[in-house]
């Protein structure tokens, strides 16, 4: 409960509305995600023996097995069957080339396969796997069970399994064939299937740094399973080539010793198979060229898949260029082959060439006896997809009706034909092939446009869900555009405050109310914060419609702020470009240099800069006068700093321009070159040189670098003095400790390879250093927000030494002023004592430092919160990140410093300082560009395939029970520059009253005026509304271009691209906004402790005041 008075807002009001706003974003972000990606509707009826029954006398053809298993028209053709899943098996991975001459290490790795298809073409067949994105393994495994389309949204459901309630074929062979299941490998089957297996050893399946440990585990039962004879089906689920490609890539030389194993398990597969039993072998999906999958290119697309049938059913030899399937096509199959019923709500269609017989692929096409099995399989397959339509039709409107029509259409006339040539009389007759033929390509594309309808509307959108979510994304950045243009010294009103404070939970109760009366108690917790946000925003409209905003004071920049709106306008339109989305990364910075560059051009044209002396003369006399007036200094300190802020432009122009070079590349760009640094190679091998600790000396050089930017930060603003304050421990002794522990962690990763050891260190030391940091850096933080002040304080010399301080008003009503009026005499005394004891160097004089820093305390406590989040932050990605984040420091410090010269040359330290807290947009702009920059520049990509998930597993080698812990390390990993300038956006206001002591040293007229950061804790009311409307201007930039990703999302839902490009960007925007949100509440609470703490500090010390 915030207690607000009602002209001013506590101390905590403001981080409560900032914590609105961002409650605001996030209502209209899930509110618009549930319209956006929704799963498709699921048809709860299991397919049955008795829907299509085989028709009295149907003969068995040749070679099938004799089985009262049989459902539908077609027999079983199999007892048994063995499915051997390698993740990740590419279709290049499983090829064979003699003519290579130097094979890469993925290629001729496989030639059990390729021994096969030659000696026994009749027997055995590779095909071409097509995946349908997303090429994550739990969606491809859910679409190998049931045949179905799994939408885009279940990738969020990769690391935690839901057991499948379709319709599928293991529920099939279990229900009603009564059969018995094996398995063995990963354990994302157990959490589809939990209860469906008859023997299971499954093994955790998310570390991917371990590569050995579940195929290990499978070789130590597989072979003695199959000897057995009570089984019927054996699913092996092998991931250690999915896992090389995670942590080396494809090209690395484990990839072959890892291929090899495969073949090794192949080749014994191949001789003790069963005479009644088919082997496939398949990948789920496949891998780019780094080993990552995810999304829809030809790599992450395109797996293998092997067919080994003990009796001859394929015709003529392997074809040179595999034949594309699609994986769903597996299921319908299999299916009939095992003698059961297709899963309902299958979409594929069935593998002619797995349905010939050992009689059929001798014979002409003109010498029929009866219809071909395959083309009964077709049929009965058909009959099946169309009662799946026709339910389908009624359960939901996600087809087109036209779609639907012309389909049925499709099918009738289909049936008709195939009834036509069951019944013929001839079927001896060359006629009678060519009109099997026709039957079969009619069914074939009838088959082929249920797929494409399915594909074009597997996500279903809900238009009135996503116009809520973008209409209330749209309120909430016009709530921070109102609160952004308040200004600091008036606040605001504790009225509004309350308003849309108290709001907030009356309208989440009305609106659970209403959604349990009305029977949607599913949908309670949206509806709450539904009708929260609506009720909130409507108090807030209210009040602030009655209290009409304050103008703001002006500032330095104002004019640039106005002027900079088209680079900020470009900004929002840009996402609905596909082009610039993936060019992204290369505009970012010209946008930064741009802004940085017209805001320069602003001071000019304002008069604010000075670069060079008035010439003589009484109009030179009279300008400079009126310079005078609005701008602080000599004429020759006003052009020292002009030049000054010219200088930290170029260096920020070169900065941005050098972190232009830090970046990795989309699979679209064909002709990018990608960093050196971000795309470290793999780890050693024995006998490499030495030149591969180079990259490692370059990151602990580049981190020590970072660390001691901000030391040497802290030890210039004198807050390094106090040696028992927590701060202070932190910086000298926590720091250096937890950086020696990372840069240690690193050195370990580059330790050789060492057989089928994951490396020579033990798994111990493996996680003791990543703990080691985690520790540090937690313990640093609690003790932060104990005790965040690092102010050496020391006795008075004596009874002599009081203070007279003045009280101009005579008397105040309430204590708490009295004392914010004297604080920062307080502040100005302890200074002068301070110099006066330098002064006299300490020759017995009686007076002595009472305290040091104090003008400092909220930057410092800034600048030690940052140093521990970059240590965090940094050991979780590889160590060629190091120098973009020291980059990243480096022209976090420029922008910081620019604007501390330009307010320099605007005002003057005396007086409240409300000028200086406005914040000017354009600076603003820049640190949000920056942080978006440095996403790219720290090597991340807003694509699926470019998440590092190695970042889960930075000190915890053996892997986790559970998936929060994994879900918040590579969220940090992916979003570390979001988080770090989030955090420390309160350095824009601090950071100028901070660095007003080298003002006062360099303009002894104002030295006595300098209060430092002491002027803001005398005007909490200041304070408080300055870090309001930096907060909620920074929210409104991203806030825009949060919603101009979702209004490009929503535009384009129906574009070729809107799967591959619009939608990835989406979620990684709004993921990204979530940590900003939590980390500028994280910044702002730290100055607010800190300002309790300076409260209590002066507190203490007034109790012995002669007041």
């Amino acid at each position: 409960v915030f207690l607000l008075q009602c002209e001013t807002m506590g101390r905590w009001g403001c981080l409560g509305l900032l914590a609105w706003l961002c409650l605001l974003y996030c209502t209209g972000l899930w509110v618009f995600t549930r319209g956006f990606l929704l799963n498709r509707s699921e048809i709860v009826r299991n397919s049955s023996c008795a829907d299509f029954p085989a028709p009295p006398g149907l003969p068995t053809p040749p070679g099938a097995a004799t089985l009262n298993r049989s459902c539908w028209a077609v027999p079983a053709r199999y007892r048994r069957a063995v499915l051997v899943v390698i993740d990740a098996l590419r279709l290049d991975f499983a090829t064979y080339d003699a003519a290579r001459s130097e094979p890469k290490p993925y290629e001729n790795r496989l030639p059990a396969l390729h021994a096969a298809l030659q000696a026994t073409p009749r027997h055995a067949r590779l095909f071409r796997f097509r995946a349908d994105p997303p090429t994550t393994t739990m969606q491809r495994l859910k679409a190998l069970a049931t045949g179905g389309l799994p939408t885009f949204i279940d990738v969020s459901s990769n690391f935690a399994s839901a057991r499948v309630e379709e319709d599928n074929l293991v529920g099939q062979l279990v229900s009603v064939g009564q059969w018995k299941l094996v398995f063995l490998g990963d354990d994302t089957w157990m959490g589809l299937f939990p209860t469906h297996f008859h023997r299971a050893f499954p093994f955790p399946s998310l570390n991917v740094r371990d590569l050995h440990s579940v195929d290990d585990g499978i070789l130590q039962h597989l072979h003695s399973e199959v000897a057995k004879s009570d089984w019927d089906v054996i699913i092996a689920h092998f991931l250690g080539v999915d896992h090389v490609g995670h942590r080396l890539g494809p090209l690395h030389p484990a990839m072959s010793d890892k291929l090899s194993q495969m073949n090794e398990v192949l080749s014994n597969l191949l001789r003790e198979l069963p005479e009644d039993a088919v082997l496939l072998v398949m990948g789920d999906h496949g891998m780019t060229e780094t080993g990552d999958h995810g999304g829809e290119s030809e790599r992450e697309t395109s797996a293998a898949l092997f067919v080994y049938s003990p009796i001859p059913v394929f015709k003529g030899a392997q074809p040179r260029e595999p034949r594309t399937v699609f994986q769903t096509d597996l299921v319908p199959s299999l299916a009939l082959l095992l003698g059961v019923p297709i899963p309902y709500s299958n979409l594929g269609q069935v593998i002619p060439e797995m349905f010939g017989d050992s009689e059929s692929v001798e014979r002409e096409e003109s010498d029929l006896a009866q219809l071909p099995m395959h083309l009964q399989a077709l049929h009965l397959n058909a009959q099946q997809v169309q009662r799946f339509l026709d339910s389908y039709a009624v359960l939901s409107d996600d087809l087109p009706p036209d779609g639907l029509h012309a389909l049925r259409r499709r099918f009738s006339e289909a049936a008709a034909a195939y009834d036509s040539l069951a019944s013929s009389p001839s079927p001896g007759l060359r006629a009678t092939a060519a009109t099997a033929r026709d039957v079969e390509a009619r069914l074939r594309r009838y088959l082929s446009g249920v797929r494409n309808l399915c594909v074009a509307s597997w996500a279903r959108f809900s238009v009135p869900a996503m116009f809520a979510g973008v209409a209330l994304l749209l309120c909430a950045c016009a709530a921070s555009a109102a609160l952004s243009r308040r200004s600091p010294r008036e606040g605001l009103p504790g009225v509004v405050a309350t308003a849309a404070l108290v709001g907030a939970p009356a309208g989440a109760a009305v609106a659970a109310l209403t959604a349990t009366a009305s029977g949607m108690k599913a949908e309670l917790c949206l509806a709450a914060l539904c009708g929260a946000s609506v009720a909130s925003l409507l108090a807030f409209v209210k009040e602030c419609l009655g209290t009409p905003p304050t103008p703001a004071p002006a500032g330095p920049q104002e004019a640039g702020g106005k002027d900079s709106g088209g680079c900020l306008a470009l900004r929002f339109l840009a996402p609905f470009s596909n082009s610039y989305l993936i060019q992204e990364s290369q505009v970012l910075p010209f946008l930064l240099q741009s802004v940085a560059v017209w805001s320069l051009l602003s001071f000019k044209w304002s008069g604010t800069l000075t670069l060079s002396l008035p010439a003589g003369g009484a109009e030179a006399s009279k300008s400079a006068q009126q310079q005078q007036q609005t701008v602080t200094g000599s004429p020759a300190l006003r052009r020292q700093q002009s030049w000054y802020i010219v200088a930290l432009t170029l260096g920020l122009l070169c900065c941005s321009r050098l972190a232009l070079t830090l970046r990795v590349c989309r699979d679209e760009l064909t002709s990018c070159e990608p960093s050196t640094l971000l795309v470290p190679p793999p780890p050693r091998q024995p006998g490499r040189s030495r030149a591969d600790g180079l990259p490692l000396a370059l990151a602990a050089a580049s981190l020590v670098g970072a660390w001691a930017l901000t030391r040497a930060a802290l030890r210039h603003l004198g807050n390094l003095n106090d040696l028992l304050s927590p701060p202070t421990l932190l910086v000298r002794l926590g720091q250096p400790v937890a950086l020696l522990c990372v840069c240690c962690h690193w050195a370990l990763a580059l330790f050789p390879e060492r057989g089928r050891q994951a490396s020579h260190v033990p798994e111990w030391a493996q996680e003791a250093f990543p703990r080691a940091v985690y520790g540090v850096v937690a313990l640093g933080l609690l003790l932060l927000l104990w005790r965040p002040l690092a102010v050496p304080v020391a006795a008075a010399g004596g009874p002599g030494d009081a203070v007279p301080f003045v009280d101009p008003l005579g008397g105040f009503a309430h204590p708490e002023e009295r004392l914010r009026h004297v604080i920062p005499q307080i502040y100005r005394c302890l200074t002068d004592r301070q110099r006066g004891g330098a002064d006299e160097g300490g020759g017995g004089g009686d007076h002595s430092v009472a305290a040091f820093g104090l003008g400092s305390a909220y930057t410092a406590t800034l600048l030690v919160l940052l140093a521990c989040l970059v240590l965090l932050l940094a050991m979780l990605h590889q160590p060629g990140a190091a120098p973009s984040f020291l980059l990243l420091f480096v022209q976090a410090a420029l922008m910081l410093e620019r604007r501390a010269a330009a307010v320099s040359l605007h005002a003057s330290p005396a007086g409240d300082g409300a000028g200086l807290l406005c914040v000017p947009l354009p600076e603003v702009a820049m640190w949000s560009l920056a942080a978006c920059q440095f996403f790219y520049a720290t090597g991340h990509l807003p694509t699926f395939p470019a998440l590092q998930w190695n970042a889960a597993f930075v000190g915890f080698h053996g892997g986790h029970s559970g998936h929060v812990l994994p879900a918040l390390l590579v969220g940090l990993n992916t979003y570390a520059s979001h988080a770090l300038f989030a955090a420390g956006l309160p350095l824009l206001l601090t950071w100028p009253f901070a660095r007003e002591a080298g003002a006062a040293r360099r303009s002894p007229a104002d030295e006595g005026a300098t209060g430092m950061e002491m002027r803001l804790h005398g005007h909490p009311k200041l304070l408080h509304g300055a870090l309001l409307r930096l907060g909620a201007t920074y929210l409104l930039l991203v806030g825009l271009q949060l919603t101009a990703s979702v209004c490009a999302a929503a535009v384009l839902r129906r574009h070729l691209m809107v799967w591959g490009i619009f939608a990835p960007k989406f979620l990684f925007e709004a993921v990204g906004f979530v940590v900003t949100g939590a980390c500028l509440l994280l910044g702002v609470a730290f100055v607010l402790r800190v300002d309790a703490a300076v409260a209590a500090f002066f507190r203490r010390l007034c109790q012995a005041l002669p007041y």
